[in-house]
């Protein structure tokens, strides 16, 4: 009988290693997608500035995000204004969501 649980257990440790490397393999899978979605955000800006109807102020403002789109996907550590502005958009969005779903303010 011990033999029966013996392979259970093995079986089951080896499903949740199965499980835990399947994990993985979706979180780096999340990760590379990501990445391209900012190299993709990265070049329309890129595109759009060199557009030849794109005008000073157009070119201006796309600089800027093309500054700012620079420094996504590389998880910086928060600042004090940075924590705060997210705190404030978890906030809205909350608000937003409670709004959809027809609940009163708090």
């Amino acid at each position: 009988m011990s033999g029966n649980s013996d392979l259970i257990r093995a079986r089951l440790h080896q499903a949740r290693e199965h499980m835990e490397q399947a994990d993985e393999g979706r979180i780096e899978l999340d990760q590379a997608k990501y990445r391209t979605e900012i190299q993709s955000l990265r070049l329309q800006i890129m595109r759009l500035s060199a557009h030849p109807l794109a005008s000073n102020s157009d070119k201006l403002v796309l600089s800027g995000l093309q500054k700012t789109a620079e420094r996504l996907g590389n998880n910086y550590p928060l600042t004090t204004r940075g924590r705060h502005t997210l705190q404030r958009i978890e906030r809205r969005e909350s608000c937003a969501t409670r709004v959809e779903r027809g609940c009163p303010d708090d």
